[in-house]
């Protein structure tokens, strides 16, 4: 995939609050991929992923518009020819990178663990399709398949506290402007609440092209973490490429991150925008 430069009027930040970040294509059932197959493919990434795991497959998804479009993404049933491979993970040695595949699937996640430094969008894409590279290589081998992708997503998960050590579950309008405050002593009757607990919201926003065609939907949810003085901030941009390649993969996902950053920024505060070093 040709490398992208960063989009000179893209916001951004010396410090964001980002502890995660998933690519993922998901692509037409590869129905002659079987359990050996998984093995052999570890043994490809093992050197530079030496830990595997096995998880339950994810169900397909796809985003649908117009008048018979869900209000959830659309799951399907599939009734496989063989036996069901589980969902590799294979993680390397410092847990900061995660590759998944399952017979429709390939999912890359990057981690910021033990102090881990943030590579940049551009530096995970490259990996991203780096990767993939080589399980198609992998996949034409053995006699697998193609990929031949019809949903993509991008997805950056966001921790927040707030920089004096209040508990942003009590006080979620300092970091969102998504957010108000109701005054607990307000005369009026109907205004009157407890104290808050905690909070959270998920919002669906629809992307739309230069022909304001709709191509997939960003996704923004906020939920509280345990009994941690912390919220969880996901924003997820999900869709089908505008073709069957790989190359429109890519340019979902360079539009997926100018989505997710834009959005990211419009809905947190100029307070926490400081706290995080915006640079433009």
């Amino acid at each position: 995939m040709l490398a992208t430069d960063r989009p000179a009027d893209l916001p951004d930040f010396e410090n964001p609050p980002l502890v995660e970040v998933v690519l993922s294509v998901q692509f037409s059932e590869l129905r002659n991929y079987r359990t050996v197959h998984a093995g052999l493919l570890w043994q490809k990434f093992r050197q530079s992923y030496p830990k595997f795991a096995e998880h339950p497959n994810l169900n397909p998804t796809f985003e649908a518009f117009g008048i018979h479009s869900p209000a959830q993404p659309r799951f399907e049933l599939r009734q496989l020819p063989g036996p069901l491979v589980p969902r590799l993970w294979l993680i390397n040695a410092d847990d900061t990178e995660l590759l998944q595949f399952q017979a429709d699937r390939f999912i890359h996640n990057w981690r910021r663990v033990k102090g881990a430094e943030y590579p940049r969008y551009e530096s995970l894409r490259s990996r991203f399709f780096e990767r993939l590279g080589e399980v198609e290589t992998f996949l034409q081998d053995e006699g697998i398949g193609k990929i031949e992708p019809n949903q993509c997503e991008v997805t950056y998960v966001n921790m927040i506290r707030l920089d004096d050590q209040t508990d942003i579950r009590v006080r979620p309008e300092v970091a969102l402007r998504v957010w108000s405050a109701v005054d607990l002593d307000d005369s009026d009757s109907f205004a009157k609440l407890p104290q808050m607990e905690n909070a959270g919201f998920s919002i669906r926003y629809v992307m739309k092209s230069a022909e304001d065609a709709p191509l997939g939907r960003l996704v923004v949810a906020a939920q509280p973490v345990g009994g941690q003085p912390e919220l969880r901030l996901d924003l997820s941009a999900r869709g089908a490429p505008d073709e069957p390649s790989l190359d429109a993969v890519a340019r979902f996902f360079d539009q997926g991150r100018d989505a997710i950053v834009r959005g990211f920024t419009a809905l947190t505060t100029p307070h926490m925008h400081r706290v995080w070093g915006r640079i433009k």
